[in-house]
């Protein structure tokens, strides 16, 4: 049997059937997955920042360790909740694309930590994790924006694309050899999350309320 070919209309009206599911989908748990990531960044970031700021000890940069440590189970209870209270449901082409983005997202972001754990060991300076917050702004901005693109969001678009820009100015000061990067730059890194991750989250579930209604 040959497959049916569908016209531009129909394609369009194809797309915006999934878009909308995908809505009403990450309602049930995504918005508030970005929501909880994004919180707990900020608290251990400004956590770890002022320790280290007040003790003049590198060794608290370690406390960033506890963004996995409480992220990962709190992300697997608010799934799990979700699961329980909606039911399951067959994942739209956009929701599962979405969901691959963010697992690479999440993948890199774990693995760069990782390598400087290694690197920590022979050089135990709190100056090499500040990488880190670069790459924590920019992969996390991105993935946002890509989700933006994909929900229609243009709320979501701008606030990644101004994360993408907290990102580059905190690169500026990282690779600049006359000026030595200080603490209160890294200070970028829970604010940028607040648009990147938070923000995100909030307009998800609004979107997907207004679906709903």
């Amino acid at each position: 049997m040959e497959d049916k070919m569908i016209n531009e209309q129909e394609s369009l009206n194809l797309i915006s059937n999934m878009i909308k599911q995908t809505n009403n989908h990450m309602a049930q748990g995504a918005g508030n997955t970005f929501i909880a990531w994004g919180v707990i960044l900020v608290v251990v970031s400004i956590t770890a920042n002022t320790a280290v700021a007040m003790t003049h000890n590198g060794l608290w940069m370690w406390l960033y360790m506890a963004i996995l440590v409480i992220g990962l189970p709190v992300e697997w209870w608010i799934k799990r909740s979700a699961k329980q209270k909606n039911g399951g449901h067959v994942k739209t082409y956009i929701e599962d694309s979405i969901e691959k983005v963010w697992k690479c997202v999440g993948a890199m972001l774990i693995a760069y930590p990782a390598i400087l754990l290694y690197r920590f060991y022979f050089n135990p300076d709190y100056h090499i994790w500040l990488a880190m917050f670069f790459i924590g702004m920019l992969l996390p901005a991105i993935g946002s924006y890509i989700t933006g693109v994909m929900i229609k969001s243009k709320v979501i678009e701008f606030v990644s694309i101004f994360g993408c820009v907290g990102a580059l100015f905190f690169l500026v000061d990282l690779i600049n050899p006359e000026h030595e990067m200080t603490l209160v730059n890294t200070y970028i890194f829970p604010f940028v999350s607040v648009f990147t991750l938070i923000i995100p989250g909030i307009q998800i579930n609004r979107k997907a309320e207004e679906n709903n209604k």
